[in-house]
């Protein structure tokens, strides 16, 4: 076989050199970008605060939202809990003030536990829920004071209002337990009162004849002998619920 001329040799190094050179860009450009695209797959989903927390605050799942973000950015902000941990983190209580916009933090519940809500109820007394018709809004605040009122009939005379309680402490607003919160507009309250006097307070209620709804105490306000204690005017309709009495006739009607 005739050699090839030193011309064409070289013509043919030329296109193998220029195709491995091809092959190579492509090989590189197809790491680059498999590097890049595994960058962009390094993305953190990261808590941060929604809303001001106090100090021994409940976290709620709608204090919180869920922020991406690339993990190289994400190593300034410190032990910063992720979306798989928000199981732990909601109804933990924190232990310091976190304001609204800030990562959250491990540190932010473990170590020194903060003062637990239920920590202020003295050992011989119990929270009761009480349903109003109508919100002092923010007058009212976490540690007030207040009288509930409410329309009954007792002993035969007609619907009047009555003072059923008087200066028990707030403990919760709507299931807000932190000082200080404020509500502009509520329904529902939690006060401290004796063990025995809770079951008969709830009675009471039972029998309302229109709204229920609360006067808030000036912070100085003395406390009366008798705060806490159900209005001894309503003593009759503290022995019983109004459904158990409605369900009582029932069963003897059927009888």
């Amino acid at each position: 076989m005739a050699e090839e001329a030193p011309g064409v040799q070289n013509k043919w190094l030329l296109v193998i050199a220029v195709v491995i050179g091809l092959v190579v860009v492509a090989l590189h450009n197809v790491h680059v970008g498999a590097v890049r695209r595994q960058a962009r797959g390094r993305e953190l989903q990261l808590l941060r605060t929604r809303v001001d927390l106090e100090p021994g605050a409940r976290i709620e799942r709608a204090d919180l939202e869920v922020v991406t973000i690339r993990e190289e950015n994400a190593e300034p902000f410190g032990n910063v809990l992720t979306e798989r941990d928000i199981g732990t983190a909601v109804r933990e209580n924190v232990n310091q003030r976190i304001p609204a916009g800030r990562w959250l933090t491990w540190e932010h519940f473990l170590g020194e536990a903060a003062r637990r809500p239920a920590e202020s109820i003295d050992p011989d007394k119990v929270s009761c829920v009480i349903d109003i018709d109508g919100s002092p809004g923010e007058l009212l605040t976490v540690g007030d004071r207040v009288n509930v009122l409410g329309v009954f009939a007792v002993g035969g005379r007609g619907a009047r209002t009555y003072r059923v309680v008087e200066s028990v402490p707030v403990i919760a607003i709507d299931g807000r337990t932190e000082p200080g919160t404020r509500r502009t507009n509520f329904r529902q309250v939690q006060v401290i009162v004796d063990r025995e006097v809770s079951p008969k307070l709830k009675n009471v209620l039972t029998h309302r004849r229109g709204e229920v709804w609360l006067e808030v105490l000036h912070p100085e306000a003395g406390i009366p002998e008798d705060a806490g204690q159900i209005n001894p005017e309503l003593t009759p309709l503290t022995e019983s619920a109004a459904g158990d009495e409605r369900g009582q006739i029932q069963v003897e009607n059927d009888f």
